[in-house]
């Protein structure tokens, strides 16, 4: 049997929204947003050529502390794809007319 290849959903954080998510994240005081998406980049390129499908979904930051309230957690890096995985099938039920 085959190695099955499945989509690969990371996070994509605004410009405006990187502060408060490196300060929430515990990202580290020294790393700046150029750095963050060249490891970003460096991540797709690793799943694509791993044969992944890459899907980037947008966090907004007050979206996600508004996720992690509702779901009694500490923003971590573990929520955050969590939370990623949930936008994008939220997203796509979204675009193709499905709701709650």
């Amino acid at each position: 049997m085959g190695i099955i290849k499945s989509d690969h959903i990371l996070p994509f954080i605004a410009r405006e929204d990187f502060d408060n998510f490196r300060r929430d994240m515990e990202i580290g005081p020294g790393v700046t947003f150029a750095e963050w998406t060249g490891a970003l980049s460096n991540q797709i390129e690793r799943a694509r050529n791993s044969g992944l499908t890459v899907f980037l979904t947008e966090i907004i930051y007050d979206d996600f502390r508004q996720y992690c309230r509702a779901n009694g957690c500490k923003p971590d890096q573990k929520l955050l794809l969590s939370y990623s995985r949930f936008k994008k099938s939220n997203d796509v039920a979204t675009a193709m007319g499905k709701h709650d």
